[in-house]
């Protein structure tokens, strides 16, 4: 394949907009240039040089298709300009910056975990459930191969380079017509055939020019198998001898179906691969906790059996604002009331360090004597003995906000997190510290949380904000630590900036929460009621916010040895 002469120089700028910084890569289907915004000062993107000799119509079909995809494992297409004269057309995208898993394989030696292997098929199951049944018209990548995909921080993974997929119901690649090929910010060193695929990644169908969403799966087992067997080959032999000692039957018995050479004999969807994954990283994380056990020998609890298994079992999530104002605590709310619909005892605690909010959204009277009952608040869990009683609940979920007068701030310190988890009998914690990420007490609960989600709303001031940038990089230094770190765009609207918004989160946020316009605040605030409490509100909310539950489900359940069918059944059924 011949490669494509850059056109574009240093400095010069695309569509009055984005100046061209270098030159970052070239590759069979095209160049990729690093670019600065001159609309969002210090945000960069990745723009996509190709070559387009057809009609210019079908490639701004094509690519206006290609907008519209949003998944947190995708990098988003922003902007693109149509051929010129030349033939020579654009496409701006995320620039994704890390490693590609082809380069971190190879300087593993071949040797990746059982569980990282097994994490990373379940973030591919996503991307082709997303791209096989949640689009307009689906899409049926075919290239599936480690230097395709990029690894970022905390094993997040991004899907690059779609210069051989394909939409439903046309053989075509995009790469022999158009070549809208979503990039990374460097192109793939390989240039396969636009129907064949990758040798030792390809399915047999591939070669014969027909193809539909099986091939992915057969795609995802043939990578699959490479990782597991040290970098061998589906089509060198034999599958069964090329997994490494130990590796668990069912997790060769996954690999081998998907590896059927027959289509009708692989799974049907990506859903069911996703479960059949999920369930493998379950036993694997059992056997490891059983294992630990056994090396341990007999454990001698210091506290009450109860109170030792609550604070073993329950995930604490510490959910905050990148800047002042962004709704973080609105964000917090929701996420505790959208655990508690699930019926997941949930505790919502607000760090005492912030400006205190919680008691005024939640003192709706006291049905008590006001005058000789005094309110639980959180720094009765602190100081107290015993279990801590929520100052209001919510069916399942109790709140535990500041004193309003700042009372009990003094006894948040580096050990409030294995307080909290004693004291408070939840299955998950909720933590709100506003935009107090770098204050000392809240980096120590912050090192001790399973979660960490950052809220962030379309402010630009906010953003441009130098604490925000500090608070990104704390977050960004968590997350290469092992940190599991989420986002979420808050305020969420239809607006002609929306894509460049949601690209300018450190990464894609993995939910949106709508905005709420005010009159329906003040409307339920007048009625004595929250927003969250509005069962129409939260089903809207919870479709939002699916991607995160589902996530931070998957750890209660496997913690707490409850069915995870049942727990799913629900969440779906909205019970």
């Amino acid at each position: 394949m011949t490669a494509v002469p850059p056109k574009l120089r240093k400095l010069s700028v695309l569509a009055d907009r984005y100046k061209i910084v270098e030159l970052i890569g070239r590759g069979g289907m095209g160049n990729v240039y690093l670019a600065e915004d001159l609309k969002l000062p210090g945000k960069q993107w990745a723009v996509k040089e190709i070559v387009h000799r057809g009609d210019s119509r079908l490639f701004a079909r094509e690519a206006e298709l290609l907008t519209k995809l949003h998944h947190p494992n995708l990098p988003t297409l922003v902007d693109y300009a149509a051929p010129d004269r030349d033939g020579y057309c654009y496409l701006v995208m995320e620039y994704v910056q890390g490693d590609t898993l082809a380069d971190v394989f190879a300087r593993s030696g071949c040797r990746l975990s059982l569980n990282r292997v097994l994490q990373i098929g379940v973030q591919l199951c996503d991307i082709l459930i997303y791209l096989h049944h949640e689009l307009p018209v689906p899409i049926v990548y075919r290239d599936l191969k480690p230097s395709n995909i990029m690894l970022g921080r905390g094993g997040h993974l991004k899907l690059i380079d779609f210069g051989i997929a394909r939409f439903l119901g046309d053989e075509r690649a995009f790469g022999e017509h158009a070549s809208p090929s979503i990039a990374s910010g460097r192109p793939s060193a390989e240039a396969p055939s636009a129907r064949m695929g990758t040798p030792g990644f390809a399915a047999p169908e591939q070669y014969d020019g027909h193809t539909d969403p099986r091939t992915d799966l057969y795609n995802l087992g043939a990578l699959l198998y490479h990782l597991l067997s040290g970098g061998k080959h589906a089509s060198e032999g034999r599958v069964h001898s090329g997994f490494p000692p130990g590796t668990p039957t069912a997790v060769k018995n996954i690999v081998v179906k998907l590896l059927a050479a027959h289509p009708q004999k692989r799974y049907a969807d990506a859903e069911t691969v996703k479960r059949q994954l999920v369930q493998a990283l379950e036993a694997l994380s059992e056997t490891e906790k059983r294992s630990r056990r056994n090396a341990a020998g007999p454990v001698h609890w210091a506290a009450a059996a109860g109170e030792a298994e609550n604070a073993a079992f329950s995930r604490l999530i510490v959910v905050g604002g990148l800047y002042p104002g962004c709704g973080s605590t609105f964000a917090a709310f929701s996420l505790a009331f959208a655990f508690q619909s699930l019926r997941v005892r949930t505790a919502l605690i607000e760090f005492p360090k912030a400006s205190p909010s919680h008691y005024r959204l939640l003192d709706r009277g006291n049905p008590d004597d006001p005058d000789t009952a005094p309110p639980r608040l959180l720094s009765d869990c602190l100081f107290g003995a015993g279990r801590a009683e929520p100052f209001r609940t919510f069916g399942h979920l109790g709140c535990y906000p500041a004193d309003p007068h700042g009372a009990g701030s003094e006894a948040w310190r580096e050990d409030a997190a294995a307080k909290l988890r004693e004291r408070i009998r939840a299955d998950v914690l909720i933590v709100d510290v506003s935009s107090l990420w770098d204050e000392p007490s809240s980096r120590a609960l912050c090192d001790a949380a399973d979660h960490l989600i950052a809220v962030a709303d379309h402010n630009r001031a906010g953003w441009n904000l130098a604490a925000t940038m500090r608070r990104v990089r704390l977050l960004t230094r968590w997350e290469s630590e092992g940190k599991t770190v989420d986002y979420i765009g808050n305020r969420d609207v239809a607006f002609r900036g929306r894509k460049e918004w949601l690209a300018s989160f450190p990464r894609m946020p993995s939910a949106t929460i709508p905005y709420v316009p005010y009159s329906v605040v003040v409307e339920n605030d007048w009625k004595g009621r929250l927003i969250q409490e509005n069962a129409r509100f939260m089903r809207h909310l919870r479709e939002r916010l699916q991607p995160l539950l589902a996530k931070y489900m998957r750890g209660v359940i496997a913690d707490k040895r409850k069915p995870y069918g049942r727990w799913m059944r629900a969440f779906r059924a909205g019970d």
